[in-house]
């Protein structure tokens, strides 16, 4: 082995202990925090597209959701915690909904689920032939005619009825009951028959009142109605049983939505339509847009502590002394390293 191979080894175990070092300093993170300081302050237009590749960009939302699932979003659904939120309202609750969402936004919401009518009309259609629905409405439309012949709608087909109004309301109860009889099995019979027909009609109905102006100004409308209210002036309106039932039922939400293809290609066209349309503005921009400015420390801080917890993992587990070694070995095996060191020696 020539002169300058025993200098570029012992070069190159120098410059991997200093790596180390720095990796390992007290110091490591606070250099890590100031870094990601300086990127954000700086004026660089560095944009998402620059950043990472649309798939790139997609998976990052993907898995963000997934953690999120599998973390924070299972416990989220524990009967306790539910119940506990309820009973405490955190500082989040105290929010009004048009903190969250201004009212232009709410608008373009609004004229965004009327483009889906292809996804609108299964839903409606969905819900109406549910045979909870079915039921629901032959309920409703018994208790209505039922309703009807009791304040006086049968007079025009049954003599008697109008003696019977005028009788008073104690009279009219009892004479009911025993009518009741006649009419119930007639009634509950032309619904059953007629059913079919109603539901369709209430479809087409429901078509028609899920699209177009009416239905944009109603919806605003109820957004107005509750734009100024807490949140928690809202959870008032829940019963702690009513809460925790929810929470029950809602148990095994995450991991049906983890295993959903829906819900992934759901989150994946979100984030390639956010992708598509803001591939070319700067990330410093972005983050502005979503409350992250240059001066809060916030995101510095949160990243450095990740990034240096990371480093530490590796170095415990062997695999940041391995990566430093590999990434050098491409330069100091390099023959025009060598053949550098060898000319001025």
């Amino acid at each position: 082995m020539s002169k300058a191979e025993d200098i570029l080894i012992e070069l190159k175990e120098l410059q991997i202990q200093h790596e180390l070092e720095e990796y390992r300093s007290v110091g490591r993170r606070d250099q890590i925090e100031a870094d990601l300081m300086a990127t954000l302050k700086s004026n660089s237009d560095f944009s998402l597209g620059q950043a990472m590749s649309a798939e790139q960009f997609q998976e990052l939302n993907w898995m963000l959701v997934r953690l999120g699932l599998r973390s924070a979003g299972s416990q989220m659904v524990r009967k306790r915690l539910f119940v506990e939120i309820l009973e405490q309202k955190p500082e989040v609750f105290k929010f009004s909904l048009d903190r969250m969402i201004s009212g232009e936004r709410a608008k373009q919401l609004i004229q965004a689920s009327l483009k889906l009518e292809n996804l609108r009309k299964e839903l409606i259609r969905t819900a109406v032939y549910n045979p909870f629905f079915a039921q629901f409405l032959s309920d409703v439309l018994y208790n209505g005619i039922k309703g009807f012949l009791a304040e006086g709608g049968i007079g025009k087909d049954i003599p008697l009825a109008g003696n019977i109004m005028r009788a008073g309301q104690a009279l009219l109860g009892r004479a009911m009951e025993g009518l009741e009889g006649n009419f119930e099995k007639p009634i509950k019979e032309f619904i059953r028959k007629n059913i079919d027909s109603t539901m369709h009609h209430t479809e087409k109905m429901l078509y028609t009142a899920f699209e177009g102006e009416e239905f944009t100004e109603t919806a605003y409308q109820i957004y107005q109605d509750w734009a100024g209210r807490e949140l928690g002036s809202m959870l008032e309106l829940v019963s702690q049983e009513e809460y925790a039932a929810a929470a029950e039922c809602l148990a095994d939400w995450p991991e049906f939505l983890i295993e959903s293809r829906e819900f992934q290609s759901l989150i994946r066209g979100a984030a390639l339509s956010f992708y598509d349309n803001r591939k070319d503005a700067s990330l410093t921009r972005i983050l502005s847009e979503h409350g992250v400015e240059p001066e809060n420390e916030s995101l510095p801080a949160v990243l450095s502590y990740l990034l240096h917890n990371l480093e530490r993992w590796q170095d415990d587990a062997g695999v940041l002394e391995s990566s430093i070694r590999k990434r050098l070995d491409s330069f100091y095996s390099a023959n025009s390293t060598l053949e550098a060191i060898s000319n001025k020696l």
